[in-house]
């Protein structure tokens, strides 16, 4: 089974066996996965600077009524990140869906979310603002539904597009992303996952500020295979999650079992791809 994962993203995919790989070093990469090498022109994350940004009226990012809506899933460690899948008959339903903006008449369909932390406060998130990082990032991957399922949409170069959210950290609870924090006890080692668990979407979106101030590039998957597929909306307005609840997942464990799961972020890539920011 080769492991396609976004930085956020991963995509589990019946292809052939992949090597081996983790955050140790995200250069190594490229010795096994060609796409991950830094000559490629459009590889992600990236330092995301505003005053180089092309400021360009891209239009609202538009998500179906049932988008924003509780769903219940599965949430897993799989040795790289912590993620919750949508159930199958749920990504069938196509209904889930965000269109739009750089998206343009495409409809793209949810899939899955994961996550992305540091060790410390001080680092965690894959992209940078204006040079900064935050303490996590969230990465909500969907897919083209031109495409059967993301499995295909992951060799199609607009098959995927991902909203990245940057995460911050307050001292209260959490209470949009309790549901799959309190699972973490029960998925410490990888290849672990809890199923039923339901999450209400509207109440993480519901904390971006302005969900209209965004930037978007035409970038890769931040893990290997780095494929360059992705059309990137990082929205600008962080969200918050509680301490004690980011530190619990940073108790997950990785995939030699062995070490904590954290720095599970790709290092910053050279990139000179085009950053536009949408100007409502």
């Amino acid at each position: 089974m080769w492991l396609l994962v976004l930085g956020i993203c991963f995509i589990a995919s019946h292809i052939m066996a992949v090597p081996s790989w983790d955050y140790e070093d995200t250069s190594n990469w490229c010795t096994s996965f060609p796409d991950c090498c830094p000559e490629k022109v459009r590889q992600s994350p990236i330092d995301i600077m505003l005053s180089k940004a092309t400021k360009k009226s891209l239009g609202p990012i538009m998500h179906s009524m049932a988008t924003l809506s509780p769903i219940t899933g599965t949430v897993k460690n799989n040795g790289h990140t912590l993620q919750f899948d949508l159930p199958e008959e749920e990504i069938e339903k196509l209904d889930r869906l965000i269109t739009g903006g750089p998206l343009g008449s495409d409809s793209y369909q949810l899939a899955q979310f994961h996550f992305h932390w540091g060790r410390t406060q001080r680092t965690g998130s894959e992209h940078a603002l204006d040079g900064q990082f935050f303490p996590a990032e969230v990465h909500f991957v969907h897919f083209n539904t031109k495409y059967d399922d993301l499995m295909m949409a992951a060799s199609e170069e607009d098959g995927i597009s991902v909203i990245g959210m940057f995460i911050e950290v307050e001292e209260a609870v959490s209470e949009a992303f309790m549901p799959i924090v309190e699972k973490t006890r029960d998925i410490r080692v990888p290849e672990s996952e809890a199923s039923e668990v339901t999450i209400d979407l509207a109440k993480i979106y519901s904390q971006v500020a302005d969900p209209q101030k965004y930037t978007s590039y035409l970038g890769s998957l931040t893990t290997p295979g780095c494929n360059e597929v992705v059309t990137w909306i990082n929205l600008l307005d962080p969200i918050k999650i509680g301490r004690v609840d980011l530190k619990f997942v940073r108790l997950l464990r990785e995939t030699t079992n062995k070490a904590r799961l954290v720095n599970n972020f790709r290092a910053l890539q050279n990139n000179t791809q085009t950053v536009f920011m949408n100007m409502a």
